[in-house]
């Protein structure tokens, strides 16, 4: 009886071995790690929130350079905006989905399966990080994970909403994020708004426009081009 259950143990885990490799594309050595970077809140205290969090930074740098190498005379703020196209929630969900993360994961939350899917990839880059280091990771992503399911050129065409992108990157961080109209001059015809975007209580960003929404965007640019300064403002 002890045999056999050793025998399942080992197989489960011989298992879960190769489901890695054909997820990332490389052999795991310190399985816990990605067992962790698969577990949400809901089932576990030793859950993969801060894996996530090394696995978002790994990720943004690895994007950043591979857009740097591709489109090396564009401007930093082309750069900064496609980075966020790739980088985004909707975009890691399709990824995680496509992948089969989902089909991996250990959680109770059956009608957010999308966004627990996508913080879990995360986490697994996180995971691939600690484990086989930063090379490893690049070449995953490249080759295997991001780069291969994403159409580059769409993104590359596709608008961006910075709206959307500054209130789910300071959702993601636990900082609550806020427009404020401050102020509205001139005829029905012809207004102009002047908005600020507040984050923990602090102005980080101000802008007008026409309308408000015009305003709210551009203030919203305005903060994700400045984001490094900001977060130092935050700190």
């Amino acid at each position: 009886m002890l045999i056999k259950k050793t025998a399942r143990k080992v197989l489960k885990k011989i298992k879960f071995v190769f489901e890695i490799k054909k997820l990332l594309g490389y052999y795991p050595f310190n399985l816990k790690i990605y067992q962790q970077a698969l577990t949400h809140k809901s089932v576990s205290n030793k859950h993969n929130e801060m894996l996530e969090f090394l696995g978002d930074s790994v990720l943004n740098q690895v994007v950043s350079s591979r857009l740097y190498k591709k489109f090396t005379n564009r401007p930093e703020g082309f750069l900064s905006k496609n980075r966020a196209k790739i980088v985004n929630r909707k975009t890691l969900q399709k990824i995680a989905l496509k992948l089969g993360v989902d089909k991996l994961m250990k959680h109770k939350q059956k009608k957010h399966t999308k966004s627990v899917a996508g913080d879990a990839f995360e986490a697994l880059i996180g995971a691939m990080y600690l484990d086989r280091g930063y090379i490893i990771v690049e070449k995953s992503i490249i080759k295997k994970t991001v780069f291969p399911l994403v159409d580059l050129e769409t993104l590359v065409s596709n608008k961006i909403s910075y709206k959307s992108e500054i209130l789910e990157l300071f959702q993601k961080q636990k900082k609550p994020a806020r427009f404020n109209l401050k102020n509205v001059i001139g005829k029905d015809h012809d207004r102009t708004h002047f908005v600020e975007l507040i984050v923990s209580d602090t102005v980080i960003s101000e802008a007008q426009g026409r309308t408000i929404k015009q305003a709210q965007e551009k203030a919203a640019k305005n903060a994700y081009i400045n984001m490094n300064n900001i977060k130092k403002i935050l700190i």
